[in-house]
């Protein structure tokens, strides 16, 4: 089975002028299926690497740990997203698609006008992992943190669709 995401001797050094390597020399193969934790200490690099990897584009979609650092609203990150050709080719998903699937996780629609820095933390988190979900067309979704502002029954109702989702996509590619 090909590898949906390869990286390769991947070695990221501080801009602090010490030289010291943040991730050194990491490799790492992601198959179809596969569900990959990256886990580490508080200032480890996670969020670093995760970062790093986004040069696909459209074959992945990156979901940050804060959303509230987002511009604007979700509702005008939606527009933003439908706008680019290159989501346009791949992109399934729909406005309302992301707003149910936040609505089955307790997000209220009013939300969505609101600007991202005046969501909770779950709120945003919430909405945008909704909005990752809603759109689509990318191999690789690579989540950082995704439920550590929610409370553990949301946490259990999100890990749920995604579980799900991986089920579903999983089953028509094998189709």
């Amino acid at each position: 089975m090909s590898s949906l995401l390869s990286v390769k001797g991947l070695t990221l050094r501080r801009g602090d002028g010490s030289g010291s390597a943040i991730i050194n020399d990491l490799s790492l193969d992601v198959k179809e299926g596969e569900v990959i934790v990256v886990r580490g200490a508080s200032g480890s690099g996670k969020t670093t690497l995760l970062k790093c990897i986004p040069s696909y584009r459209t074959r992945v979609q990156y979901v940050p740990q804060r959303p509230s650092l987002l511009p604007g609203t979700p509702l005008e990150l939606v527009s933003l997203l439908q706008s680019f050709s290159a989501r346009r080719s791949t992109s399934k998903g729909t406005l309302e698609d992301a707003m149910r699937i936040a609505g089955d996780w307790g997000v209220e629609k009013t939300l969505w006008m609101r600007p991202w820095a005046t969501l909770s933390g779950g709120e945003g988190q919430r909405v945008a992992l909704a909005i990752a979900l809603a759109a689509g067309g990318a191999e690789v979704l690579l989540l950082d943190e995704p439920t550590s502002a929610l409370d553990e029954p949301t946490t259990i109702k999100v890990e749920k669709t995604l579980l799900a989702m991986l089920r579903v996509s999983l089953s028509s590619q094998r189709s």
